[in-house]
């Protein structure tokens, strides 16, 4: 099938409830994309064909490594379409559903990158509102990993694209975004979001990347929606699942404030404090695990040396059973050890014990 006169779809990637998205070849630029079509029975709807028009140009207002980069969208012959660059790797759905769990510091590189994709958001006057695993993609970079953030389908924009004032047309009470991850604003269905409802799904996001489950959960939508909204708020180290750093408690609790005032104010902040608690928390865990070093037994102590000489103020010769003067005095170079200071004679008397023996022991032979 070809989209737009140029785009010649190749595999299907991936199907939702608002359409499909493919991998694609671009004919003229002969390189390849992903491209999402929305469904037709979607499209008819003129509130759903803006909203997915809003994502292609909220994401391509947002010049960041850590967004997904939209090269073209239009609508062709009906069907509305986006393309985007083709991604290599992962959702961290995907991911968490392999795993289990991150570790701290790998949870923590992720809401670094996901806070510069938010912070970038904010300044340009964007809130994503559907902040999800799902929405979230571990880019293959060599021997590194990029996270984008994806799908700003139902991003809530402060100016319309050509700079003017847009009047949110979402109707009080309507829910958008996945409930699991919606702030209790959102949960209320308000109108008057803002960019901390961001911050609320990347403190859950967060949680569930540690933890491996997520803090509000429910049977029902209903229960789901309590849990959002009133319950008292999960506490991660009594969770019994698995360890959570030092400090990440407080972090979560501010992350996920009911109270806007008591949330964090902006996602750089909240991505710098838990970046701290998790190194605090990789050194402990590295100070934990070091091997003790074994205590070595005292060494014996030294044998007493011989006595070389006498410590009488009459010691300018040699003992005369051992020493010969004339040989003494070829060593030292015809100096007579007596004219030494009397704190080099041990040490000289020392060379010529061992010297002297030598030399009998080779005439007595």
């Amino acid at each position: 099938m070809l989209i737009a006169g140029k785009y010649q779809l190749v595999k299907e990637l991936g199907r939702g409830t608002m359409g499909s998205v493919w991998e694609a070849w671009h004919l003229s630029l002969r390189s390849s994309v992903a491209i999402k079509l929305m469904a037709p029975s979607i499209a008819a709807s003129p509130t759903a064909l803006q909203r997915f028009l809003r994502e292609a140009r909220a994401a391509a207002g947002l010049r960041s490594p850590h967004v997904v980069q939209i090269l073209d969208h239009g609508v062709d012959h009906g069907l509305p379409y986006i393309v985007m660059e083709l991604l290599e790797g992962e959702a961290l759905a995907e991911r968490l559903a392999r795993v289990g769990r991150l570790s701290p510091r790998e949870t923590s590189r992720v809401v670094t990158h996901v806070a510069r994709a938010l912070t970038r958001a904010q300044q340009a006057g964007i809130t994503h509102r559907d902040l999800k695993p799902e929405n979230v993609f571990l880019v293959r970079n060599d021997d590194e990993e990029l996270v984008k953030v994806l799908d700003f389908g139902v991003a809530k924009m402060e100016h319309r694209f050509d700079g003017s004032f847009n009047e949110e047309s979402t109707a009080a009470g309507t829910l958008l975004g996945t409930p699991y991850y919606s702030s209790p604003e959102q949960a209320e269905g308000l109108k008057s979001v803002d960019h901390r409802t961001d911050i609320w799904s990347l403190g859950v996001l967060t949680y569930e990347c540690l933890l491996g489950r997520r803090p509000f959960e429910g049977d029902t939508l209903p229960a789901v929606l309590l849990a959002i909204s009133s319950k008292p708020l999960p506490v991660p180290s009594r969770m019994g699942l698995g360890s959570v750093p030092r400090g990440f408690d407080a972090w979560f609790a501010k992350a996920c404030a009911r109270t806007l005032t008591d949330r964090f104010a902006f996602a750089k902040d909240m991505a710098a404090e838990l970046a701290r608690i998790c190194t605090a928390h990789a050194g402990e865990t590295e100070r934990a695990t070091m091997p003790k070093l074994e205590r070595l037994p005292p060494l014996p102590p030294l044998p007493a040396l011989p006595k070389l000489v006498d410590d009488d103020d009459d010691d300018d010769q040699a003992p005369t059973e051992i020493w010969r003067e004339e040989s003494i005095a070829d060593l030292i170079g015809h100096k007579r050890v007596s004219s030494l200071p009397r704190a080099r004679r041990g040490g000289v008397w020392l060379v010529l014990l061992w010297r002297t023996r030598a030399r009998t022991r080779a005439a007595r032979s």
